[in-house]
């Protein structure tokens, strides 16, 4: 099956004009600059662009405004982060009507701590929602962290979960969760730029990362170098 997505995801932030409403046109002015600098991928209405500031239908336009600069020349993680199930299958529902994202990204439902058997459950009923690939956000700003014992369970009961973003900044758990999914089949991605560097000393392929907004060429080279397994010039870069 080998790897779904590899190298620098850019986590774009949400620009905005002065009344409130979204600038648009900046938003594709940024998204032709990352890829002239040589971006391939997309991480779209995430944390970062303040999604839970933003409407539905400003979510599906800000999709549809990266993609009528991408044509499918880099891929579009989209992001579901609602507060409720039900509310992220019908964004999800939107999304796949447009044909625009390459793959999904989802989290666990936020402020309130759940089960692991709670969460395996509710991400079940989203990856199974739809055909595209699914990645999971391990993040400290939810109420529930992923633990490795249950993204091995989904990695192995749902092969449409292609990868895992982890933010956790706790890297023993991540490097338990690459002793548990093969790393040849699945796509671990950094979430935490700080640590990018390490992260792809410990088996990630690439990562989600919001300072490739102002720094693409910076994390680029931090990603590049870990691939080779050039591990001083990556941390040289990380530094």
């Amino acid at each position: 099956m080998g790897h779904f997505i590899t190298g620098v995801v850019d986590e774009i932030l949400t620009p905005f004009n002065e009344d409130g409403t979204i600038n648009y046109e900046q938003t594709k002015e940024m998204i032709a600059w990352h890829m002239s600098m040589g971006i391939e991928n997309f991480f779209v209405n995430g944390l970062g662009a303040e999604c839970h500031s933003l409407t539905t239908e400003e979510k599906i336009n800000l999709l549809k405004t990266v993609y009528s600069v991408t044509q499918g020349k880099a891929k579009i993680m989209v992001c579901a982060f609602e507060n409720s199930l039900e509310q992220n299958k019908e964004l999800l529902d939107k999304y796949e009507e447009t044909g625009m994202a390459d793959c999904y990204c989802i989290t666990a439902p936020p402020f309130f701590k759940h089960t692991q058997e709670a969460l395996y459950d509710y991400s079940a009923q989203l990856i199974n929602h739809v055909k595209k690939p699914v990645y999971i956000y391990n993040c400290v700003q939810m109420g529930t962290m992923y633990s490795p014992d249950t993204l091995a369970r989904l990695s192995e009961n749902h092969p449409n979960l292609r990868g895992f973003k982890d933010a956790s900044v706790d890297i023993l758990n991540f490097i338990q969760c690459t002793l548990r999914i093969d790393p040849e089949n699945f796509d671990f991605l950094g979430g935490c730029d700080g640590l990018d560097g390490i992260m792809m000393m410990c088996g990630s392929v690439g990562c989600v990362s919001f300072m490739a907004v102002p720094f693409p060429k910076e994390m680029i080279d931090i990603v590049k170098y870990g691939l080779e397994g050039n591990y001083k010039k990556c941390m040289e870069a990380q530094h």
